[in-house]
């Protein structure tokens, strides 16, 4: 069995995708594993060290700036993957979190969505989340129970755009910045990122989803909440350095009757004793000047890829 990347289907506009298929040579006809309408060609990989592992079976990936910086979406299938993760030794801290963040910024956000969306929502959120939540089963409600936040983009005469977002963690963006904005407005910051196809990404993460993917930044401060409302960003410290990576898993969730989907984002804080320095390293110093300064660090990113690799 081989792994292979996708080489003709139009999902590689954006992402590469992948899949195990057959042993064969170069070019094996197969189902796209990421977007399954048309056959596609494989180009044949290096063999997987265990031929009976399907790659949405393989552990959920924790540092993923070992794969380098990249602007690509990246997405893959979930697969049986679980959509919600619940991890009890830092519950408290995130509920606690969110509960903070309601009296500083703007949460809850909603330009115009239909109520049975938020509905569909809130019950498919029960339904997939591994406790009980306690009632009334409000997406508000719902929301405030579960580490996750959730953005939900739609599908609207054509036009796509973000409809609504309960937001209490952010990375160092503006959910009420986004609100209304299409996928390619809301994207179109990020330095090096192709928007030319962004309209058929969305409606392939609408209907023929679910998918995964993560995105990772730098911080040197162990806290969750980075809304531009909240206390600034602390700076790096040679003379005293703390280095964190905050990797935020996403899920894209598709809800074809409505033509919506829910981006799920969950939250992860790597502390710096289990991080692989040289990697990090390596991927900041492979980004641009544009992108170190996207990522906040522009003024510390030499500085800081010293310190990373004299570790």
């Amino acid at each position: 069995m081989f792994r292979g990347r996708c080489r003709e289907c139009p999902i590689l506009l954006f992402s590469d995708c992948f899949r195990t298929v057959a042993a064969g040579s170069a070019g094996t006809k197969g189902q796209c594993s990421v977007y399954d309408l048309r056959d596609c060609g494989f180009v044949e990989l290096p063999l997987i060290s265990d031929p009976g592992v399907r790659w949405h079976t393989i552990p959920l990936i924790e540092h993923p700036y070992r794969n380098g910086y990249s602007v690509r979406p990246e997405l893959r299938k979930l697969g049986e993957k679980p959509v919600f993760e619940r991890t009890e030794a830092d519950y408290a801290r995130f509920v606690a979190d969110k509960q903070a963040a309601l009296k500083s910024q703007p949460c809850f956000l909603d330009a115009g969505t239909d109520p049975e969306i938020f509905e569909t929502i809130s019950r498919w959120i029960v339904n997939q989340y591994p406790v009980p939540l306690q009632r009334p089963h409000t997406f508000a409600n719902v929301m405030m129970q579960i580490q996750e936040d959730i953005v939900i983009h739609c599908i609207d005469n054509c036009e796509d755009r973000v409809s609504a977002a309960h937001v209490c963690l952010p990375s160092s963006w503006d959910p009420a910045a986004v609100l209304g904005k299409s996928f390619e407005a809301c994207h179109q910051p990020v330095p090096g990122m192709d928007l030319s196809q962004s309209r058929r990404m969305v409606e392939a993460i609408v209907y023929h989803g679910p998918f995964e993917r993560f995105q990772w930044g730098v911080f040197f401060e162990d806290r969750l909440n980075y809304h531009p409302l909240t206390a600034p960003r602390r700076k790096f410290d040679p003379r005293n350095p703390f280095v964190m990576v905050k990797v935020e898993r996403q899920v894209l969730y598709g809800f074809p009757e409505h033509n919506a989907v829910a981006f799920v984002l969950r939250q992860h804080l790597l502390p710096e004793a289990t991080l692989d320095k040289h990697s990090l390293a390596a991927a900041i110093d492979g980004m641009s000047a544009a992108q170190r300064s996207y990522k906040g660090i522009a003024d510390c990113a030499e500085p800081l890829i010293r310190y990373l690799r004299s570790g």
